[in-house]
């Protein structure tokens, strides 16, 4: 064997990667779109199996690079602003008592007060003043 050095061998590794990047890129491509199902149900399994490890990975990468996700978050608010924009509004409109609590307490309604019939009350009350803004509108 030419390579009895372990070090001789990941020299020469170094070197063929780095001579072949464009060739090994493309393998690498074509045998992920080949086995894209496969390795994506892998990587589930195992972030399954691995919560707590994926998680404190996480965790640990996001307060070692808070400025770069904070851009990264930023960046994609911006770049998918509307289609947020209109995530949020379904979701209020299918939540709309959660919604209409959480208004409550932003206004500073006292929590112990803050019953389901209330809310129940305050839902009414939203969806009377839409109905009747739809009547008032052409």
């Amino acid at each position: 064997m030419p390579y009895k050095d372990p070090e001789a061998v990941k020299a020469h590794g170094r070197a063929y990667r780095e001579a072949n990047k464009d060739k090994l890129a493309a393998y690498r491509k074509a045998h992920y779109e080949a086995n894209k199902e496969v390795l994506l149900a892998k990587g589930k399994t195992y972030r399954e199996a691995n919560k707590e490890k994926v998680s404190a990975y996480h965790k640990t990468y996001r307060e070692a690079n808070k400025e770069k996700v904070s851009a990264y978050h930023k960046a994609h608010r911006e770049a998918n602003k509307e289609v947020l924009l209109a995530k949020g509004k379904a979701y209020r409109e299918a939540h709309l008592d959660k919604a209409v609590a959480r208004s409550m307490r932003r206004y500073g309604f006292p929590e112990q007060y803050i019953t389901p019939e209330l809310v129940e009350v305050k839902v009414l009350s939203v969806l009377i003043k839409r109905e009747l803004k739809k009547e008032v509108q052409p």
